[in-house]
């Protein structure tokens, strides 16, 4: 069984109908894509008359790059192995920049 010492979850509403610009904000900050979000799991959901970007926020055991260093990323410990991880107000930033 494989377990995350520390997952969030962090929602950002933009204020569009259009799931194409919520999912390219998606794609942008995901971990999967280069440049983007460490330990960021996300979907662009249809919510309420707006787009809905949906993140799982799990602990890394890397230090942040330095491009996403302008805001603090929480850190803690296990066992003397440190973990980071992106902290909502990133996530809400890069959202926002990206979603124009």
């Amino acid at each position: 069984v494989g377990a995350s010492p520390y997952v969030m979850n962090c929602n950002v509403t933009i204020d569009t109908q259009d799931i194409r610009i919520g999912r390219s904000v998606a794609i942008a900050i995901r971990e999967s894509t280069p440049g983007g979000i460490p330990g960021l799991q996300v979907l662009a959901l249809p919510h309420e008359g707006a787009v809905e970007i949906a993140c799982n926020v799990e602990s890394v055991t890397d230090p942040p790059p330095g491009h996403l260093t302008d805001q603090p990323w929480p850190s803690f410990s296990v066992d003397g192995q440190p973990y980071f991880h992106a902290s909502a107000s990133l996530i809400t930033t890069r959202v926002a920049e990206l979603a124009g």
